[in-house]
């Protein structure tokens, strides 16, 4: 069986599509059958900055005869390079059938060179660098605001001289367990009155701006007391159905008090203490990992499920909520918020958006076993990285909603004891602000995870594979058997580039604490 690596690049300009290949190819690329005489010479390249939320850098160089174009002609008619891009798809030929083209960068073109007198018409040399990720959809819902149009009654300031403040407001879209109140015995949000009677007194609280599943929830004005109220979805003046607790049934002068002042900032809570909470995001549970899965598929980047879930069961050992009011914040802003928590590296292939975990295993658990000189080649030498562990690692966590009470933290530092982890007196003193963050064991995980993604040492090694080793993806562990090093390894494939017809990897070996 004979396995090479092909390529086909997509050049977009002035309206029209033209093609080129390595190869003299046929394929069909997006429902379209595409042909290209072949010829050409690609570079490619792809790094990944570990523990990094941004995405990967991704590039490609090619030089190639795109026989059907004239770029002399098509600048000569006003036409502006700026406004061109393309696309670079790997094809696998195996026994000399060629696989699907798979896209793996597309973007704008880059220090482009054209017209040499010397060359056909067609002769291009370009460089294509993706794009920075950029989230264009938001999580709360288009009008999600409440509305004197949608709640008559925020436009009645006469007879409750406060109540058009609540115009204007955003109720939450609520992703896991919602928060914590101090002294509250379950996870509370903001919820806001749209609906008065004479006093004033509120008869109706607008809890989300989404459906809930939760049937009933808890109910406290911040006094301390609380009581459960059903969950009623209504239709405003628009037609819109909101989430929302109907308060007539509640007497003046029960606790909590509904006929404080308007203004004063209102409550409601799942009504379980222990369990998932009410999740207008839904997922399975409120893990870090479970949440950031729901909130990207509201997102409109595309998504590699089949990798984002096999790292749930390592990002799940957090457990997180958030309140999402910020009209503004898209699916990834909120996501990358959260992955902070969690050393992860955000990375990209062909299908989407995927988080890799920080968590090294051991040689016998990578998916990848590659013998030195064998499978791979080593190339050049060991480049050796000293890494600072840090002075201490404090996680500040579930901010309270009550004035008069601290944050709380958990710190790791020399004197904790019994951890095993490697601290430096003279190191960096790290804080990590966790508001996703509503209980003490999550807590203590962020700090730990924290403590073990600083290694006590990092090496860089390089590996040249051929064609047959596409799949070796970014962010891939390795287990690496050298002689030429002594020891059998576990590494990170952090460097992915195809040059002069075979696979560089570069990998990154921690020898990590604990």
């Amino acid at each position: 069986m004979t396995i090479s690596a092909e390529w086909l690049i997509r050049v977009d300009w002035a309206g029209r599509q033209w093609w080129a290949s390595t190869v003299p190819m046929d394929a069909t690329v997006d429902g379209v059958d595409v042909s290209a005489d072949g010829g050409a010479e690609v570079r490619y390249s792809e790094r990944l900055a570990r523990l990094a939320l941004d995405g990967p850098d991704l590039g490609a160089s090619f030089e190639a005869d795109f026989a059907a174009a004239d770029w002399a002609a098509l600048r000569a008619a006003g036409h502006r390079w700026r406004t061109a891009t393309a696309a670079l798809y790997l094809v696998i030929v195996d026994d000399g059938t060629p696989g699907d083209p798979n896209e793996l960068v597309a973007g704008l073109l880059e220090s482009v060179e054209y017209g040499d007198p010397d060359d056909t018409p067609g002769a291009l040399r370009a460089q294509i660098r993706a794009g920075r990720l950029t989230d264009t959809a938001r999580l709360l819902p288009a009008g999600s605001a409440l509305s004197a149009d949608a709640w008559p009654y925020l436009a009645t300031p006469s007879s409750a001289p406060t109540l058009s403040a609540v115009a204007g407001k955003a109720p939450a879209l609520i992703a896991g367990r919602p928060g914590l109140i101090s002294g509250a015995p379950v996870a509370a949000a903001p919820a806001y009155p749209v609906e008065w009677a004479l006093g004033p007194v509120a008869t109706r609280l607008v809890l989300a701006c989404e459906r809930l599943a939760e049937g009933q929830v808890w109910l406290t004005d911040g006094s301390g007391k609380w009581r459960i109220e059903p969950v009623e979805h209504v239709a405003d003046a628009e037609g819109r159905t909101w989430p929302t607790v109907d308060a007539t049934g509640i007497a003046t002068g029960t606790q909590p008090h509904l006929d404080r002042a308007i203004g004063t900032q209102w409550w409601w809570a799942s009504s379980s203490a222990t369990g998932p909470g009410s999740l207008a995001v839904s997922s399975a549970r409120p893990g870090l990992g479970s949440v950031a899965l729901a909130l990207l598929g509201r997102s409109s980047l595309p998504i590699d499920r089949q990798r984002m879930a096999a790292a749930l069961p390592d990002l799940d050992v957090i457990e997180v909520g958030l309140v999402v009011q910020d009209p503004d914040a898209s699916p990834l802003d909120v996501v990358q918020d959260l992955l902070a928590l969690y050393p992860c590296t955000l990375a990209r292939s062909a299908a989407g958006l995927y988080v890799i975990p920080h968590a090294q295993p051991i040689p016998a658990a990578c998916p990848w076993a590659l013998v030195d000189g064998v499978d791979v080649q080593r190339v050049g030498p060991v480049d050796v990285e000293t890494v600072r562990p840090p002075a201490s690692i404090e996680v500040r966590w579930g901010p309270s909603h009550a004035a008069d009470t601290r944050t709380r933290a958990v710190r790791i530092d020399a004197e904790t004891p019994a951890l095993g982890i490697d601290i430096d007196p003279d190191g960096e003193a790290i804080t990590i602000d966790a508001p996703a963050i509503w209980d003490e064991a999550s807590a203590w995980q962020v700090a730990l995870l924290a403590a073990r993604a600083h290694p006590l040492e990092r090496e860089v090694v390089t590996l040249e594979a051929a064609p047959a080793y596409h799949r070796v993806a970014l962010g891939d562990w390795v287990a690496l058997s050298s002689e030429s090093l002594g020891r059998d390894v576990a590494g990170q494939v952090v460097g992915r580039a195809w040059v002069d017809g075979a696979w560089r990897l570069t990998l990154a070996i921690d020898d990590a604490p604990g």
